[in-house]
């Protein structure tokens, strides 16, 4: 069977290197030429000026280099499959550079053996050390269901996976389950590194309009409410739409006045402001948005009290934070959180202060039941 791998890439994704961005090692690229486990590999971007850098790189590594579409992952992928008359494509990140080799040598067996659509690793299992495997005609088969359902296409078309795993009905999946647990010297070795392998905080998008989606239902038009750190903007933006009124606020001001430069509304303002020491009255809230801060702070106790504080009774506090995975490392990969959750330690230190109402948890960015929660949890709290 012919196997190739599709490396999923940004031009974004090269901004964050102090050093030479050519250099293979810096990526996934080294590990997966190395494995001798693929006839092609292509970096795959979506087709703008910038990222064109990609054919320049792809020559210097002995590569390939294919720009498809920007607005379909699903679509991109397919086109390197038909171009390739693959009929396996193992899709993972550029910046994943700590790829476990010998986790995708084994999803590829599972593939090839099974003859299943789709293959991925457990819940609890960090993603950034595998990959996602499918065939060429699971591909086929997911835009066959695009095509019937417009809806089903606007929502997974950038991250299909958990459509995939959801849906046996129409996929045939499998859970590659031999994944490791690292012994305590290789997982201190990485931590030691991953400040250097892992991207920036700030690198990404910011929060999904998925996010907006699920939220903007808990807001009201006569709400105020709170965004804590904030970012640039853009969540606190989209549900200006739904509330009364909004702040954002973000201790960096740098980023806060990017936010105000970009987004302008009657109901809008951002704030320069500590996530511990918000600069609000007390009870002068009707919903307090969190998402993916907790893990930041030394105190998280003493921050989801000073929430408390400032919401009205009756009031809500939306809280999302980040799952730790148990595999391979059982530590939080990246460095600037301080701590990752379980889901059991998540409830119990909301409910120290608040009633949970709802519990849901995202599966590589699509929300879900908290029992099929691959990548975090989003708590609803009422005071």
């Amino acid at each position: 069977m012919k196997r190739v791998c599709f490396v999923q890439c940004h031009y974004t994704d090269l901004s964050h290197l102090k050093q030479n961005i050519k250099e293979p090692s810096s990526y996934c690229v080294e590990r997966i030429k190395r494995s001798g486990l693929f006839d092609e590999i292509f970096l795959a971007a979506a087709d703008i000026p910038q990222n064109k850098i990609f054919y320049e790189l792809a020559k210097e590594w002995g590569i390939k280099c294919y720009l498809g579409s920007g607005n379909n992952i699903v679509e991109r992928m397919r086109g390197v499959a038909q171009i390739t008359k693959c009929d396996i494509l193992t899709r993972v990140l550029l910046w994943w550079n700590l790829v476990d080799i010998d986790v995708i040598r084994g999803m590829i067996e599972v593939i090839e053996q099974e003859q299943v659509d789709y293959v991925n690793v457990p819940l609890d299992f960090e993603i950034k050390f595998g990959a996602d495997i499918l065939t060429a005609e699971c591909l086929d088969k997911i835009t066959l269901q695009f095509e019937k359902d417009r809806e089903l296409f606007k929502k997974f078309r950038f991250r299909p996976w958990f459509y995939l795993e959801d849906n046996p009905q129409i996929f045939k999946t499998s859970t590659f389950k031999n994944v490791p647990t690292y012994n305590k010297t290789k997982v201190a070795m990485i931590l030691k590194n991953r400040a250097r392998k892992m991207l920036p905080e700030g690198w990404s998008w910011g929060v999904s309009y998925e996010t907006y989606e699920f939220i903007k239902s808990y807001v009201k038009q006569t709400d105020k409410v709170l965004d804590i750190a904030c970012g640039y903007g853009y969540l606190t933006y989209m549900l200006s739409k739904a509330a009364g009124s909004i702040i954002g606020i973000d201790r960096d001001p740098s980023v806060i006045q990017k936010a105000t430069e970009q987004y302008q509304s009657e109901n809008l303002r951002f704030e320069v402001g500590e996530a511990e020491t918000p600069p609000l009255e007390k009870e002068s809230l009707d919903k307090v948005v969190c998402i993916h801060t907790l893990e930041h702070l030394k105190d998280d106790s003493g921050f989801i009290g000073v929430v408390r504080a400032l919401l009205t009774n009756g009031g809500l506090f939306i809280v999302e934070v980040p799952l730790l995975r148990k595999r391979p490392l059982g530590e939080p990969l990246s460095p600037f959180h301080y701590r990752e959750y379980s889901v059991d330690n998540f409830q119990k230190l909301l409910e120290q202060q608040f009633e949970i109402t709802e519990l849901w948890g995202v599966n590589r960015g699509i929300y879900c039941e908290i029992s099929k929660a691959r990548d975090a949890g989003l708590a609803i709290c009422k005071k």
